[in-house]
């Protein structure tokens, strides 16, 4: 199994300065895919955003189904309307066991664990696919000059 990242693009810049009795140079190698990957995670940290957005609204749905809020109140309405469309795969999967009107909405909460665990396939896959790793080196090399001696 090979150990190379790939092709990984690669800018070489070379800095010479010359001092009395002495020359530096500098050699600055940068991975110029940098901004590939800056676009990477801003992807992923977009992805990882929706589904913590839609996983906090389910898990409002279980508490407001728990505590048996009121479906004709503007808010438990909102909430229940909006998750119905991420809830509905998992309808008729189990039983939603009930105790007078508190019902503890299993599906819902097999809903929660299959969205992040989508959330974190989705990421790791475009990470798989897209990333290339980095590379930046700095190497500095001074060499003295030594005066050459004047034939007398």
């Amino acid at each position: 199994m090979s150990t190379n990242p790939g092709n990984v693009a690669r800018r070489e810049d070379v800095r010479v300065s010359q001092q009395p009795g002495a020359e530096q140079r500098q050699v600055v190698t940068e991975d110029v895919n940098a901004s590939q990957r800056q676009t990477l995670q801003w992807v992923s940290a977009m992805i990882g955003f929706f589904f913590t957005v839609i996983e906090g609204l389910i898990g409002l749905r279980i508490v407001l189904k728990f505590i048996d809020a009121n479906a004709k109140n503007a808010f438990a309405s909102f909430i229940y309307n909006i998750t119905a469309l991420f809830v509905a795969p998992f309808a008729g999967l189990m039983g939603n066991p009930a105790v007078g009107g508190n019902v503890l909405e299993i599906t819902s909460l097999v809903a929660l664990i299959v969205y992040a665990m989508l959330a974190a396939v989705i990421i790791r896959l475009i990470w798989l696919v897209f990333y290339h790793p980095s590379a930046r080196t700095v190497s500095t090399y001074e060499s003295e000059k030594t005066p050459t001696a004047t034939p007398s």
